[in-house]
């Protein structure tokens, strides 16, 4: 294998694990959101659930 050929496989490896992990990530997020009762998810996830804000 060439030079280049190393660099093709190593970003390949790299990019593609990073992608991978970050897939996995979103996946098990949103199991999990899925487990908890809606009032404890984030205010994003939560339909007609307003918080009040911090301050």
């Amino acid at each position: 294998m060439s030079h280049v050929g190393y660099l093709v496989a190593g970003w390949t490896v790299g990019l593609g694990g990073l992608g991978l992990y970050a897939a996995w990530m979103l996946a098990r997020g949103r199991t999990l959101t899925r487990q908890l009762p809606p009032a404890r998810r984030r205010w994003i996830d939560s339909p007609n659930q307003q918080r009040p804000a911090r301050r």
